[in-house]
């Protein structure tokens, strides 16, 4: 979702959709109405139902650029940070299982533009490093210690473009290899 004129989208102030998601508008203006939707950068909003295009939740996420229109971080930063709310928000919500049309982020409006690969390494590893979590030397409670450790979601990249497919996926690779040497540097 990024920030847009209505008049261009034929809907609200302020919400634009990708071109491959036209059929979200009625949920995005309920949501709207509701007043639990923000097209600011990073807000989520987790929709629970059961039809559209098969899921049984939509994850709305912001993209927006700040009040004068200009992106102060650049895309790459911007994706991370994407990716880090994306990925508490689905953790917050115990989901296990998500797809992420990607392309979704990369629209004119929202002023994200990225190759393939950038685009995916930089959302990667904002959800990696945001799921990120130690505790060898926490003491845990004898009740919590029955308990299986806590979920993390695995999330899967996808596009609607067959040309970025492999650019997502080198980018993933490309993530994994630097989370996991953090990972071990930090353990």
């Amino acid at each position: 979702m990024a920030p847009e004129a209505a008049k261009k989208e034929g809907g609200r102030a302020g919400f634009a959709l990708h071109k491959d998601f036209k059929d979200f508008r009625p949920l995005l203006d309920r949501l709207d109405e509701a007043h639990e939707l923000s097209a600011k950068s990073g807000a989520t909003c987790l929709a629970r139902f059961n039809g559209v295009r098969g899921g049984d939740h939509v994850l709305v996420v912001g993209t927006g650029v700040d009040k004068h229109g200009i992106d102060q971080l650049g895309a790459s930063e911007r994706l991370r940070r994407l990716g880090a709310a994306v990925a508490h928000k689905l953790h917050a919500e115990k989901v296990k299982e998500a797809v992420v049309y990607l392309d979704t982020f990369l629209v004119p409006a929202a002023k994200l533009t990225a190759d393939a690969t950038t685009a995916a390494y930089a959302f990667a590893e904002g959800a990696g490093l945001a799921l990120y979590k130690f505790d060898r030397h926490v003491s845990k409670d004898p009740k919590q210690k029955d308990k299986k450790d806590e979920h993390v979601p695995t999330i899967t990249l996808v596009s609607t473009d067959s040309a970025r497919v492999t650019g997502y996926a080198n980018g993933v690779e490309q993530a994994h290899a630097l989370l996991t040497g953090a990972f071990t540097c930090r353990d």
